[in-house]
């Protein structure tokens, strides 16, 4: 499977950008831990309103944590789309093509799920040092980007069936 200049270039760019993100929000994060109550938000509603508590401000890290996990796995179906892609209407004529959009889909939602992970890390974070009961509803606008970049990859990928 060859892969374009631009797109090796763009794999970089969104890789490093997950990157960059994740250790900014980690390092904001762990330079705050000092400054955490003993009992940190752990939930919100769809309203933003913090509605769940766990114990230990070390617990924070969760949020950023799940978001490196997910990025990861988005990045390594990235590199075999061959084990993830199963669709029976794939075939020789447009194989190509069809692993380097999911490659290209999977390194996209990767950094879109940093950032969201990050939102929220940064959200709470936020809120459990000023004792706040929200952290808001901005992050529907970042869900909502995540829903239409899907939408958008599924419209292309049936295009090339």
């Amino acid at each position: 499977m060859k892969i374009k200049k631009e797109e090796k270039r763009l794999n970089k760019v969104l890789q490093i950008s997950s990157i960059i993100i994740s250790v900014a929000i980690l390092t904001y994060t762990i330079l705050n831990l000092k400054n955490l109550p003993e009992i940190v938000p752990s939930h919100f509603g769809f309203d933003g309103v913090i509605d769940g508590y766990m114990k230990g401000s070390e617990s924070i890290l969760i949020y950023i944590g799940i978001g490196i996990i997910m990025s990861i796995f988005c990045n390594v179906a990235a590199i075999y789309p061959n084990k993830f892609l199963s669709d029976s209407k794939i075939n020789e004529n447009n194989k190509e093509k069809q692993y380097h959009l999911f490659s290209k889909f999977m390194r996209i939602l990767g950094l879109e799920i940093i950032v969201i992970f990050s939102y929220f890390q940064y959200e709470i974070t936020k809120a459990a040092i000023n004792g706040v009961e929200t952290i808001g509803t901005s992050y529907i606008f970042i869900l909502f980007i995540i829903l239409i970049s899907s939408i958008v990859y599924e419209s292309k990928a049936k295009g090339l069936r």
